[in-house]
């Protein structure tokens, strides 16, 4: 029996609705969150995380589109800074909703089992990179100095990971499972592996 979710039964508005979340989450957390030229909790991350597990890749294009429509905000100077930027943020939810693809295989897990390569490898691995990537970005267009980047790094990395944890992965377990019963969700994800390869799907 093929329980699998059809990339093309998700509802149209999942292409667009990514976009919303994430400058929902943005403009919130550049109003509470946003202390001093640093994020205490970086929304649209901890938004978009969730998504792509539930809707797959298509979260990307949304995601970037409002990162890179926000960076003006936080004092990103020139469109293409924008867009990197935008790209370079983008990159980590989708990093990890990839490495846990990649890692977790085709076998249905506990939910203990999920948390922890969740934790493991969507969170640690892919935002310890995501953030190398994106500080180095920033040392290069001369928005963070280069004294502060280990220091910057560490931060965002154990930032994105405790908020990914309390909030993107109860979002997923809570809400993923009641989404892919009306067929609006890929999670929990092992039935559904291969179906969401491409960002073009």
């Amino acid at each position: 029996m093929n329980l699998s979710v059809g990339q093309n039964s998700l509802p149209w508005w999942t292409w667009i609705a990514s976009f919303f979340f994430a400058l929902l989450a943005k403009f919130l957390c550049i109003r509470f969150f946003y202390i001093d030229g640093f994020f205490y909790i970086y929304g649209s991350f901890v938004v978009c995380l969730p998504l792509y597990f539930m809707w797959g890749p298509r979260v990307f294009w949304g995601q970037l589109v409002a990162e890179s429509l926000t960076g003006n905000i936080v004092g990103l100077k020139g469109f293409e800074v924008q867009v990197l930027h935008g790209a370079a943020n983008s990159m980590k939810p989708f990093l990890g909703y990839y490495l846990y693809k990649m890692a977790s295989g085709m076998k249905p897990k506990t939910r203990f089992d999920r948390s922890l390569l969740f934790f493991f490898w969507t969170l640690i691995v892919a935002t310890l990179i995501g953030n190398l990537v994106l500080i180095s970005f920033r040392v290069g267009a001369g928005d963070v100095g280069t004294h502060q980047f280990v220091l910057r790094v560490f931060k965002q990395t154990l930032r994105d990971c405790i908020w990914g944890y309390l909030i993107s992965l109860q979002i997923l377990e809570i809400v993923g499972p009641w989404l892919k019963t009306k067929n609006m969700s890929f999670w929990p994800m092992e039935e559904t592996m291969g179906t969401t390869d491409s960002l073009g799907k």
